[in-house]
């Protein structure tokens, strides 16, 4: 597999160029149940008018984005780290194993203790 070095910009480039999200269309014909598609396409790319197939139109669904992109243990203990956590303005509560309560570990706001 090839390596991307993601700090070089023609590599980032490169990278976002690889990105194609899906996207989902609905077949307007009226049958039932409603036909829907996926499609890869172009973040630059107008929406679709018709089928590319059977030529009927289409309408766009508004839906969730289908981009994934690398997620590892060790970006995810970063990311969810009290120290990060707290820079970003979140708080994080833990549960006290001895009194039942929750205990604030990250964060600067709200109550050091909860129940």
């Amino acid at each position: 597999m090839e390596e991307l070095d993601l700090n070089s910009p023609p590599e980032r480039k490169k990278l976002h160029s690889k990105i194609m999200p899906t996207y989902l269309y609905e077949v307007l014909n009226g049958s039932e149940p409603t036909e829907i598609f996926e499609i890869d396409q172009d973040f630059n790319d107008s929406p679709l008018t018709f089928h590319p197939i059977t030529k009927e139109p289409v309408r766009k669904i508004l839906s969730p984005s289908t981009i994934s992109l690398k997620h590892t243990d060790s970006s995810e203990k970063r990311i969810l780290s009290n120290a990060n956590l707290s820079k970003h303005g979140f708080n994080k509560y833990e549960k006290s194993d001895d009194t039942g309560t929750f205990d604030r570990t990250a964060g600067k706001e709200g109550p050091r203790t909860i129940g």
